[in-house]
Order: structure tokens, then sequence, then C-alpha cells
């Protein structure tokens, strides 16, 4: 790895990752909690028979809450990324049902238990300690409506008392469990951050020093470039260069079949035996892209090329790699196409390999796990 490549370590913030939000599964769960909150609330409203308020009164507050959980359903995703809005929404909930249980004349009511469903919606707080802090000013408004409904009958039940003891003790264990799982979930998504980051560096030094980053051999930058090489030299020196042009028989249903960490291994395989017959020291097999490979055969006329072309489909046939879905064999074979030629004055490289593609789609067209060269309609002079 370079001087200057740098791997950042995952911070322990005391923030917590308030991204969840901003993926729509936990948003969806906000939503749904929300949409609790505002249902028990309305009902309460609609039916509860001690409210000190109108019909109108009533019909205007349900309306105002609808209107309210409609404007979080449609919330922007790119707002909830700081988790900011969730402390308003749980001020604003706390607010609104210690409002609705006092004009609903009825404190002593299991409506106090909305009081538990805000506090689910306050575990999507930044953090823990805002968790904690409206946890407890729940509590308070609870206490409050409990104690201004005492001063009207009297009388103080304990009951409910205990009611805000245990919403304290949920609040920091439940916040707790909540903020240890998300700061692991941080530390997972950080290393997973950094693996990423250094298999991209990898890639980016492989592709910089030439080499496919799966196959070891050399990658299409690098094979562009020695293929003009050596057709510039062929040119100047008139003499044949060869290309072949490889495909495995079928990849794809290969892939499908046995799975992609399969398929890598079965190019890592077709790859290594490709290598071993192109063993001269001008030779250069690379790979082209997908299950595509290429290879340049300086000083090499047609009839040499297609020598060692077959030899290749031998070769990777011999691996016996098991290919159930083929419809040409029960193995992994491979197609090739040749070409050769002394390349002419003004022309360009891709002739070759214009060549060398056409030979491979004819070896496919003919049945594939088999060797064609060039036709004589190819482009430059045959050789």
């Amino acid at each position: 790895m370079p001087d200057n490549a740098v791997v950042m370590e995952p911070a322990a913030t005391e923030s917590r990752p308030t991204a969840s939000l901003a993926d729509a599964r936990d948003r969806l769960q906000f939503i749904l909690l929300q949409t609790l909150v505002t249902i028990v609330l309305c009902y309460q409203l609609l039916f509860s028979a001690e409210t000190v308020v109108s019909t109108e009164v009533k019909e205007f507050i349900i309306l105002g809450l609808l209107l309210f959980i409609a404007g979080v359903m449609f919330l922007p995703a790119r707002l909830w990324e700081n988790g900011w809005p969730v402390v308003g929404l749980v001020l604003g909930d706390t607010a609104i049902t210690t409002a609705i249980i006092y004009l609903s004349g009825n404190a002593g009511s299991s409506l106090y238990l909305t009081y538990f469903l805000v506090m689910l919606i306050g575990a999507f707080a930044p953090s823990l300690k805002q968790m904690i802090g409206l946890s407890v000013i729940l509590c308070a408004a609870y206490g409050a409506v409990l104690y201004l409904d005492s001063l009207v009958t009297g009388s103080l039940s304990e009951g409910r008392l205990l009611g805000i003891t245990v919403l304290l003790i949920m609040a920091v264990f439940y916040g707790a469990t909540t903020e240890t799982v998300r700061r692991e979930q941080q530390k997972k998504d950080g290393l997973l951050e950094q693996i990423n980051t250094l298999k991209r560096i990898e890639a980016e030094l492989q592709t910089q020093s030439g080499q496919d980053w799966l196959t070891g051999l050399a990658n299409r930058r690098r094979f562009d470039e020695m293929f003009r090489q050596e057709w510039n030299r062929a040119r100047r020196d008139e003499t044949s260069l060869g290309v072949l042009m490889v495909d495995i028989d079928y990849f794809k249903s290969y892939n499908d079949t046995y799975g992609h960490q399969a398929g890598d291994t079965c190019l890592q395989q077709v790859a290594k035996a490709i290598g071993e017959v192109v063993s001269r020291p001008g030779d250069l097999p690379a790979r082209y892209g997908g299950e595509e490979f290429v290879v340049v055969l300086p000083q090499t006329d047609a009839t040499g090329a297609a020598i060692v072309a077959e030899k290749m489909r031998v070769r990777v046939e011999a691996l016996r790699i098991q290919h159930a879905s083929s419809q040409v064999s029960n193995r992994v074979t491979i197609s090739v196409g040749v070409a050769a030629m002394v390349p002419p004055e003004k022309s360009e490289p891709a002739v070759l390999i214009a060549a060398a593609d056409q030979a491979l789609y004819r070896a496919k067209r003919e049945g594939r796990n088999r060797v064609r060269s060039q036709g004589e309609e190819s482009v430059g002079k045959k050789v």
C-alpha cells in the first residue's frame, strides 16, 4: 500500500448513528409508531365520555393530528439524517398526549400507556442522553397530569405513580440496549467500509500495475498498451502478429448454477491454464472482460496461433471443472477465435481484434468447444 494511503479507524463517538432513519425500513417503523400514537389519541378524543371540549374542537384537533402524521409520512428522507426532527416530534407528541389526557378529564385512564409508545419513538433520537432526557420529560408531563387530577379528585393513585418509575426504568434499559446495538452496528459498518476501501485501493493499484485483480493475468489496460506496441513492431519489421480471443462456454449459466464465488474460482483456473500454455517471454495473455480472455502472440502466423489455441482448449477441458448446465459438455470448455496478419501500412490494431472476434463468433455458431481461424475476408495480409 502506498505511503499516502490512509486507513480511517472507526471513531467511537458519543452520537449514535442516526442514518437508520435514512433507511426506508427504519423510517417505516418510525412512521408506524407515530401513526399508532395518533390513532390512540384520536380514539380517546372521539370516545371519551368525559371530554371537556366541544365536538367542533375535537374534530379540529383530530384533523390536525391527521395532517401532522401525513406531514411526517411525506417528510424528505434527507431531513432525517441528523436525527433532530425526532426530538421535535417526541416533544410534540408529549405535549399533545398530555393535553388530550387532561382535556379528556381522565388522567387515571390507560391512555398513559401512550407515553410508552412515544418513548419508543424517542429511541431514534441522536444520542442516548437525548433519549433519556426525552423520557424524563415524558415522565414529568404525566406526573403533572396526575398532580392536576389529584387536585380535583383529592386522591393520587399509587399504581399510576409506579407507572412513572417503570417508564424511567424502561427508558434507561431500552436506551442502553439500543445504544449498544447501534454502536456495534456502527463499528461493523466502519469495518466494512474500510474493507471496501482497501479493496478499491487494491484494485486501483493492480490497474496501475497492469494486473487483473482476480486472475492475475494482464488487465485490459495493459493489454491495449502492449498490443499497440506489438502491432507497431510487427508492422515495422513486417512480421506476423497473432491474436487469440477466448471465451468460456455458457459461463453465465455456470454462474447461475454454482454461484458467483464458484464463477470467480473457475475464471482463476481457466486463466492459470491459459498462462501455462502461453509460455514464451513475448506472449501476453490477458483478461479482456468478464469471461473473455485475449492472447497476443508476436511473430506467430495463423497456423502457429491455431496450434497454441488448440493446446489451450485441451488444457482447459482437462481441468475437468464440472458444468452441468453447459450444452456442449459436462465440463467447462472454451471457444477460441484465431487471427494473424502482417499489419498493413496505415492500419489500426482494431482490425486484428475484429478478425479474431469474428473467428470466435464462428466457433460459437458452429457449436462451441472448438478453435476457428479468421476467414479469407479478413483485413490485412493473410499468413
